[in-house]
């Protein structure tokens, strides 16, 4: 007699079914799986910041609501930030610029990458210099200097 036939059938299928189930819907509360699968892909060096204790998650406060979602990971110790943001609709002229804002001033910290109608951008070091917010703008292809538009999302940094 073999191990199968020890084990009913109707209890193997519920195994089945259960693991079939795990594969799909992962074991992860509130899309974090997706998410992960979407970092790893796009920006794996982004992994270590969202998982550390230290990092705090903002929910982007939109200026227009019916742009885009997302969230912003900042950690002040490791110098690191990851936007992600999600369901990004774009004209093909345009594109979604970062920027590190402290006292009125801004610096650049790049472009938002869009895949899979998700945005991504990973910045770590001096860049984010003693920024007190965070702003996204929507500009022309390839970014510009200053912003041209106004804030379409803001993230109050709080410092610990």
């Amino acid at each position: 007699m073999n191990a199968f036939q020890l084990v009913p059938r109707t209890h193997l299928l519920c195994c089945a079914v259960g693991i079939l189930l795990l594969g799909l819907f992962g074991t992860e509360p509130d899309g974090r799986s997706e998410r992960n699968r979407y970092v790893s892909s796009y920006e794996p060096q982004a992994m270590e910041v969202l998982n550390r204790p230290e990092t705090v998650a903002y929910p982007l406060d939109w200026s227009r609501k019916d742009q885009f979602s997302g969230n912003v990971w900042y950690n002040g110790s490791s110098g690191e930030l990851f936007v992600l943001i999600e369901d990004v609709a774009l004209s093909d002229n345009r594109s979604i610029q970062a920027w590190a804002v402290k006292n009125g001033s801004r610096n650049t910290l790049g472009l938002v990458q869009i895949e899979d109608r998700k945005g991504h951008l990973y910045v770590k070091g001096s860049q984010l210099g003693e920024a007190d917010n965070i702003a996204l703008t929507v500009e022309p292809t390839g970014g510009s200097l200053k912003p041209t538009s106004p804030d379409a999302a803001w993230v109050h940094l709080l410092k610990r």
